[in-house]
């Protein structure tokens, strides 16, 4: 604690230092009219600390006053009744703490105080937010009251619902990602139901047999989402930054898009928000795993950064910098810096994690090939800490680069746009099925499949079969024009029951809703 003891304190403290005693003040003669001083008529700024003048060839008397400016000491009409100021009845003792003091000193000095809630207004646009530390998921662990619920276990002991992935048609991801389809698909019926004049993509065949059905889980018609940008201003060109968020905020309220969407909704309005976005500062790491994202989230709720959203209805979107590696693991990858050549885990431990499926049915071996390398894109999910859910995405930054290297589903020259057709295929699959993960969660738990929102009777989202169809990935994911007429947006074409297939924007509702 800090002490300040101003000039006016000193001189308080020799005025009633004595208790009992009547201050005393140096009396002088009193001046002849002709040695009066002048003073100003009214107060001026900035005089100096005064004492009453002495007579010439006098010592200084006693400083008696600090006034704002100079007063005449006495009057000479009465010089034989000099003046004797009384002892005041009740000293007045100075405040212990100055009113000019920022912050309040504590109660118990030897004790600093501690906030651990962010300081400031988080929630502005680029406010930064920190990235957990290295390797340490026991410094969050031990913040929080309650353990986070992760996907599963071990890796080979997932449920196989695939739905959350966006994966490169033709992909090493996609064949993973089929194979575990066809092992949980159901002999699905087509029913023939007349078409209006909304049409499918150029090239793409009625599949009603893919339509969506509602499952009784949780819908997001009015929702709100954060892009958070792994690694900040250091991995990221703040460009791409502008166009993605410009982009995506336009895509999820464009009137023709949501025309689309909202035959899951009954035909009622849906709304989208796009708020503030975030750097997650501190390191730039190589790869990013679905358990480093889940740890993300979970420590920034445990540090207070979340406390001011509606969680129910906010999705957090996690995107890779450029370079980054992105896979779909439920362990940590430990975050090693790009370019790092350290292993993250070794061959023996992938096969020790790797198990049978619940079902008895055999998994793809090399689950670890599931990843931005082998064409996966992205993917949602949700995490519970204590009965809190919390929503969130994960998106790699798709590129092909002259030297070879492909990442994610890079459909078009700017990688900006990657992002942004990845992110609009992950918020719709937030959107329509927020709570798949909890099925994934609890695969042997047969009532878990009634937290599905809308669905396949083969397992996919609105966003899955488009990228699985026999179509070209430049027609499935390409630029479309907003309803405003402001210009275009790159997208992912998502899947209309109204057309049992892939559909473009449309400029009026489809008469039927979907059921």
């Amino acid at each position: 604690m800090s002490v300040r003891i101003t000039s006016s304190g000193i001189l308080l403290g020799l005025v009633l230092s004595a208790t009992g005693c009547t201050p005393g003040y140096y009396q002088p003669s009193y001046p002849t009219p002709s040695t009066v001083p002048v003073y100003p008529s009214s107060p001026q700024p900035a005089f100096p600390v005064t004492s009453i003048p002495p007579l010439p060839g006098t010592t200084p008397g006693p400083i008696v006053s600090n006034p704002g400016y100079p007063s005449i000491p006495a009057t000479p009409t009465n010089p034989n009744s000099p003046y004797f100021p009384t002892q005041p009845s009740t000293p007045t003792v100075p405040v212990s703490t100055p009113t000019d003091n920022p912050v309040p000193i504590p109660s118990n000095p030897s004790v600093p105080a501690t906030n651990t809630q962010p300081v400031g207004d988080i929630t502005v646009q680029w406010a930064p937010w920190p990235l957990p530390p290295k390797n340490s998921a026991s410094v969050a662990m031990a913040a929080s009251p309650q353990a986070v619920t992760r996907t599963a276990q071990k890796t080979g002991h997932r449920g196989i619902h695939p739905n959350r992935f966006a994966t490169r048609p033709g992909s090493q991801s996609e064949r993973i990602t089929r194979a575990k389809i066809a092992s949980n698909a159901a002999t699905a019926s087509a029913e023939n139901s007349g078409q209006d004049d909304h049409q499918i993509v150029d090239g793409a065949n009625p599949t009603p047999m893919e339509d969506l059905h509602y499952r009784g889980g949780r819908t997001l018609q009015n929702m709100s989402f954060v892009n958070l940008y792994v690694s900040g201003e250091q991995g990221w060109n703040m460009s791409d930054v502008a166009n993605i968020d410009r982009a995506i905020a336009a895509a999820m309220s464009d009137e023709h898009l949501n025309n689309v969407i909202r035959q899951y909704f009954n035909n009622q309005p849906i709304g989208s928000n796009a708020l503030p976005s975030h750097p997650l500062v501190g390191y730039l790491p190589r790869e990013i795993s679905r358990g480093d994202v889940q740890y993300y989230l979970q420590y920034l709720y445990t540090k207070g950064y979340l406390s001011k959203y509606d969680l129910n209805n906010t999705v957090f979107n996690f995107l890779c910098p450029p370079g980054s590696l992105l896979n779909d693991e439920d362990a940590r990858s430990g975050n090693a810096a790009v370019g790092s050549t350290t292993a993250v885990k070794t061959r023996a431990e992938e096969e020790d994690d790797e198990g049978p499926s619940p079902l008895g049915i055999g998994m793809p071996q090399d689950e670890a090939e599931n990843d931005s390398l082998g064409g996966l894109g992205g993917y949602h999910g949700s995490i519970h800490i204590g009965s809190t859910t919390i929503y969130y995405s994960a998106e790699v930054y798709s590129e092909s680069r002259p030297d070879g290297f492909k990442n994610g589903i890079p459909a078009f020259t700017d990688s900006w746009k990657n992002v942004v057709a990845t992110l609009y295929h992950e918020l719709q699959e937030a959107r329509t099925d927020p709570d798949v993960e909890d099925v994934i969660r609890n695969p042997y738990d047969p009532s878990a499949s009634r937290k599905l929102g809308w669905t396949s009777d083969a397992g996919e989202e609105i966003g899955d079969f488009p990228l699985h169809d026999n179509v070209s990935i430049r027609k499935i994911i390409q630029e479309v024009p907003l309803a405003d007429g402001s210009g275009t947006v790159p997208i992912q074409i998502e899947y209309s029951n109204a057309v049992h297939g892939p559909e473009g924007p449309i400029p009026q509702l489809h008469a039927t809703p979907a059921k």
